[in-house]
């Protein structure tokens, strides 16, 4: 967000980005060994998309309309 003004949204891609691979990973892995490093990756990219939410949501919504934003 220092550099660039869609630096949180691009955080939030690379989440997803993590989140897709490791879905399948974990729905086709061999091993129990496997599965747990796909699931770490899951968890990481979880951490990339869902700490960025609220600043999101804040940088578009008005701030009367935020509570009811993070309601639903």
């Amino acid at each position: 967000m220092r550099r660039h003004t869609r630096g949180r949204i691009w955080v939030s891609a690379i989440g997803i980005s993590l989140i897709i691979p490791a879905i399948f990973g974990v729905g086709n892995a061999g091993s129990l060994m496997i599965a747990a490093m796909f699931l770490t990756l899951f968890g990481l990219g979880w951490g990339f998309f869902d700490c960025n939410n609220m600043p999101i949501l804040c940088q578009i919504v008005r701030p009367e309309l935020r509570g009811p934003a993070t309601v639903s």
